[in-house]
């Protein structure tokens, strides 16, 4: 999985690398999401700090005024799960595109149109050669 800060970095070479592979990505919906899913983190964490500083203030204020900061409090706290729970479906949303994002291949990697016109550079041992009929998995599978 690539990092989101190197698909910021440089979205046109993300791109050319889907591509390359034959991979469908929309890179610019990734964008958007991650940045959406920041900005809602930022909030959330405001929120968090704002509603830790009120709880300080409990301990320290009048019997009066703590019914109000009590009452600010869970309504920073509700607004909190609101935004936690929107953003939610956000994330599985941007994992399942960050997911399908390929890794960008070397630059000397030489770039084909089909696996047939592939080149072999070299071959690392010899093809075993069996004198009888060699099955594929499944048929062992269903022979056994």
């Amino acid at each position: 999985m690539l990092d989101i800060k190197r698909i910021k970095e440089n979205p046109d070479l993300v791109k050319n690398a889907c591509k390359i592979k034959g991979f469908e990505c929309d890179i610019v919906k990734l964008l958007e999401l991650s940045e959406t899913i920041k900005n809602s983190n930022i909030k959330i964490d405001d929120l968090k700090a704002k509603k830790n500083k009120l709880s300080d203030k409990i301990k320290t204020s009048s019997p009066e005024d703590r019914a109000w900061v009590i009452s600010s409090s869970k309504e920073i706290w509700e607004e909190i799960k609101k935004l936690e729970e929107e953003i939610l479906p956000l994330k599985e949303e941007y994992r399942e595109l960050i997911l399908s994002v390929p890794q960008v291949p070397h630059s000397e990697v030489p770039i084909w149109e089909t696996d047939e016109s592939n080149v072999v550079i070299r071959v690392e041992w010899e093809k075993t050669n069996f004198d009888f009929e060699t099955l594929s998995h499944i048929d062992l599978c269903e022979k056994n």
